[in-house]
């Protein structure tokens, strides 16, 4: 049997301010959430193989 890793899937960071926090997650990744609600949101970034 072969197991392979492909490294870190998910990572999750609690936020006091949500609103502040995709601001901020957005201008850095370049991308706004595909997820958004009022108490999560999740944003897919897509790495280079």
């Amino acid at each position: 049997m072969s197991l392979s890793l492909r490294g870190l899937r998910t990572v999750i960071y609690p936020a006091p301010d949500l609103a502040v926090a995709k601001e901020r997650w957005s201008d850095l990744l370049g991308i706004e959430p595909y997820f958004d609600e009022p108490f999560y949101c999740r944003v897919r970034q897509r790495l280079r193989a």
